[in-house]
C-alpha cells in the first residue's frame, strides 16, 4: 500500500498534514458466487468438452480499431516494446501484445483528476450501475475487440471500489472517499465460464464514467475435439492434493462430502492447516503466452488459505486440469504433481 505524505501551504484550506492511501474494495457478484458453489459440487456439469484453440490476430490492425473508438482522430506514436506493439498520444498510451488478442491501456490525466471526483462512501456507485456502465463502455470503446459469438455470453464476476483515505495529524480525524471504480467481466461459451487470466476484461472508470484504464485478454478461439471430463469428487480431490504440494504438507486430504447441507460449500478442508477458499471450473485460459498457438483445456482454479506460525494466514492459487485424463504439461506444474499423487 502507498503512503504519500503532503503538506499543504495555503493554512486557510488544510490546516494540517494529511496521510493519504490508496485501497480497494472488492464484492464478488452473485453470478460468480454461485460459479463457485456449482463447481465444487457439480463439477463442469458436462461430460464432454470441446478443447479451444486461441487464434492470433494482427497487433496493428487491433491498435488501430481501439485507437478509433477511444481517441478518434488522434495523432498517435507508435514503437515496439519488446513483441509488444505500444502505441501513445499526450496523457495515454495504449500496449498490445503481439498475437493481438489482450491490450492495455491507462490514461495518467484522467487518474489525476479522479481526486477531485471523490464521493463519500455512503454515496458511491452500487455495484449494479458499476456493471451497466462497464457493458456500456465494451459496447462503445472497446466493440472492436470485445466480440461474442454465437453461444457466447458477457458474465460480470466482480466489482472494486479505489478508496482514498486521509487522516489529520492534529484532528486524528479520518475521511475516505471513492475516487474510481472497476469491473471485472468473464465469457461464458454454452454457459461454461472460461477460468483463468484469458477471457477477461477488467475496466476502471472514474466517478463521472470517464475511462481511465482497462486492460483485457479476449482471444478468439477455434473448437478442437472434445475432452471426457472429471466427476465433481475428483475434482475436488485434485484441488486438495494440489493445494497441499504448494504448501509443502504431506497430511492426505479430507474426503470432502459433496451432499453436505450448509449454506456455503467453501471453505473445504484439505489438512489441518491448508482450507479451500474457492474453485472455479471451465475453460482454463491462463492468458497470453508468446508460445502460441494454446490449448485451453477443461481445468478448475483454486484459492487456497494457509494458517501458520503465531496465526499468519497465507494465500495459495493455482489450477488443476479437469479432464478425465491428461499428460505432464511442463507449463502446468499440477499436472507433475497429481500424475505423481496417483
Amino acid at each position: 500500500m502507498k503512503k504519500i505524505r503532503i503538506a499543504c501551504a495555503a493554512a486557510a484550506l488544510v490546516a494540517a498534514i494529511v496521510l493519504l492511501s490508496n485501497a480497494a474494495r472488492s464484492v464478488e457478484t452473485p453470478e460468480a458466487t454461485a460459479h463457485h458453489e456449482l463447481s465444487a459440487t457439480q463439477g463442469l456439469n458436462a461430460a464432454t468438452l470441446p478443447v479451444l484453440k486461441r487464434v492470433a490476430l494482427d497487433q496493428n490492425t487491433v491498435a488501430d480499431a481501439l485507437v478509433r473508438r477511444l481517441r478518434p482522430g488522434a495523432s498517435v506514436q507508435k514503437n515496439k516494446m519488446g513483441n509488444r506493439l505500444h502505441v501513445t498520444a499526450g496523457t495515454w498510451h495504449l500496449l498490445v501484445t503481439s498475437d493481438g488478442a489482450s491490450a492495455d491501456f491507462h490514461d495518467t490525466a484522467v487518474e489525476q483528476r479522479a481526486h477531485s471526483l471523490g464521493l463519500p462512501i455512503a454515496n458511491k456507485m452500487s455495484s449494479a450501475a458499476i456493471i451497466q456502465k462497464g457493458r456500456e463502455v465494451i459496447a462503445s470503446q472497446l466493440a472492436s475487440q470485445i466480440t461474442l459469438a454465437s453461444g457466447e455470453t458477457l458474465v460480470a464476476l466482480r466489482t472494486d471500489y479505489r478508496i482514498e483515505e486521509g487522516v489529520d495529524v492534529h484532528s486524528k480525524q479520518t475521511t475516505s472517499k471513492v475516487v474510481a471504480n472497476r469491473v471485472v467481466f468473464t465469457r461464458a461459451i454454452a454457459g461454461v465460464h472460461v477460468v483463468g487470466k484469458g477471457s477477461k476484461v477488467s475496466i476502471v472508470f472514474s466517478n463521472d464514467g470517464t475511462l481511465e484504464s482497462f486492460h483485457y485478454d479476449w482471444p478468439k478461439y477455434t473448437s478442437a475435439a472434445g475432452q471426457k471430463t472429471a466427476a465433481p469428487e475428483e475434482l475436488v480431490s485434485r484441488v486438495q492434493k494440489a493445494a497441499l504440494a504448494r504448501t509443502g504438507e504431506t497430511t492426505p486430504p479430507a474426503k470432502f462430502d459433496l451432499h453436505i447441507r450448509k449454506p456455503s460449500a467453501f471453505p473445504i478442508t484439505a489438512s489441518t492447516k491448508t482450507q479451500i477458499q474457492s474453485m472455479d471450473c471451465g475453460y482454463y485460459d491462463d492468458g497470453f503466452k508468446d508460445s502460441m498457438p494454446q490449448a485451453i483445456q477443461p481445468g478448475c482454479t483454486y484459492q487456497a488459505i494457509v494458517l501458520g506460525p503465531n496465526g499468519i494466514r497465507d494465500g495459495v492459487e493455482g489450477a488443476v486440469p479437469a479432464g478425465e485424463s491428461f499428460t505432464v504439461d511442463d507449463a502446468w506444474p499440477e499436472t507433475r504433481v497429481l500424475l505423481k499423487a496417483k
